[in-house]
């Protein structure tokens, strides 16, 4: 017990010197969804696209030494996280967060509709224009489906859960690539490729999640900060 303690205070201990030696931003983000379950396999039946809605928070995280210092405040204002792009052009950051996100399909009249927690981590590359950036990465998703339902003719049902219900775990792949202008506004499409199979009868049929989004965004820095990003 005393050895587990001593590693999760070394954990935390890390963690935290992590954060502190960073410059960093948060940002909202809300979006619009299109999803399909993908299914495939001799018992597959979804044929269309449900549309849904996420909810998530941004983490972005720069590391020191990684990138160079602003030279001035105006250029700290616009910059993500206060810095202005490494000499080669461009800057790179680690962006974390949790997501509430509605996936699901259709079959004809009958419809899914899955909520998930998703903790996403991507590794972005900033590359600045004039008047904002472009940006674009990638990283790992990992979810749990929280509730949801199949619904359709009369008939509704827990989507999760029970003998024949799906499993809540859920994994894959996000991408991203958009543009944030210098007032922290963002706007970007994201992909979630989702690669864990959540079908109960893994040997009838096969379900993975596939979702792509419209994302705004905005730094929370900027509401409560009064217009700086990550640390002075």
């Amino acid at each position: 017990m005393k050895k587990l303690l001593n590693l999760r205070s070394l954990a935390v201990a890390a963690v935290c010197f992590f954060l502190f030696s960073c410059d960093h931003d948060i940002y909202v983000e809300t979006s619009v969804d299109k999803s399909n379950q993908h299914e495939g396999g001799p018992s597959a039946t979804i044929d269309g696209d449900d549309y849904g809605y996420n909810v998530a928070v941004n983490w972005v995280l720069g590391a020191s030494g990684v990138l160079h210092k602003a030279n001035s405040r105006d250029e700290k204002d616009w910059f993500p996280i206060g810095y202005e792009p490494a000499p080669a052009g461009g800057a790179w950051t680690f962006d974390v967060g949790p997501e509430l996100i509605r996936k699901g399909s259709k079959n004809g009249d009958f419809k899914t509709h899955l909520t998930y927690l998703n903790v996403i981590g991507d590794v972005v590359y900033h590359y600045p224009l004039a008047k904002g950036e472009l940006f674009g990465g990638a990283g790992p998703y990992l979810g749990y489906g929280l509730g949801g339902s199949i619904s359709g003719n009369g008939f509704s049902e827990k989507a999760f859960g029970g003998d024949f219900g799906y499993k809540r775990f859920d994994a894959g792949l996000h991408l991203k690539a958009g543009y944030r202008f210098q007032s922290s506004l963002g706007f970007h499409l994201s992909y979630e490729l989702g690669l864990a199979n959540k079908s109960p009868e893994p040997d009838d049929y096969t379900s993975r999640n596939r979702t792509l989004a419209l994302n705004i965004s905005y730094s929370l820095n900027k509401i409560f900060g009064g217009g700086g990003s990550g640390k002075k």
